[in-house]
């Protein structure tokens, strides 16, 4: 199964003005008004920059998040759902999110949080791939030969 995003309409597409990440099912799909029943339970402690909520009376902890630089984070939708595993799957762009406000359950965010650690990996990525360009950019100027007289 391959997984394909439709960019054509990236430039298009709105910029979402806030956007929520929550690593749980929430086995509904539909409007809500989650400006009245979910962002008014938002606590900010200036401080540590970390955010307080409640959700369904379950105590959440939160962190405003930015995607690293040269990355962008959006939000997606199933064109169709597919009818086997083995299909592949389309999304299309809802909206291009800036930043969004990470959430964990019942506890504080860390590096430890498997987000953080992908956003690491991200820098990661970026450094060893920038360290191959140079290490190739050596090679064709030494052109591979070394002179002893």
């Amino acid at each position: 199964m391959a997984v394909y995003v439709d960019l054509t309409k990236w430039q298009q597409a709105d910029v979402a003005d806030r956007c929520h990440y929550m690593p749980c099912i929430i086995k509904y799909s539909g409007e809500t008004n989650a400006e009245k029943y979910f962002e008014t339970t938002i606590q900010e402690d200036d401080d540590k920059k970390e955010l307080s909520a409640s959700f369904r009376g379950r105590p959440l902890n939160g962190k405003i998040l930015t995607p690293p630089p040269g990355y962008e984070s959006m939000i997606v939708k199933e064109k169709k759902v597919p009818l086997s595993e083995e299909e592949d799957r389309q999304f299309s762009i809802v909206a291009r999110v800036p930043q969004f406000t990470y959430w964990n359950l019942d506890k504080p965010i860390t590096e430890e949080d498997k987000l953080a650690k992908a956003l690491v990996f991200t820098e990661i990525a970026r450094e060893l791939h920038q360290r191959e360009e140079v290490e190739e950019d050596d090679e064709c100027k030494n052109d591979g030969s070394s002179s002893k007289d």
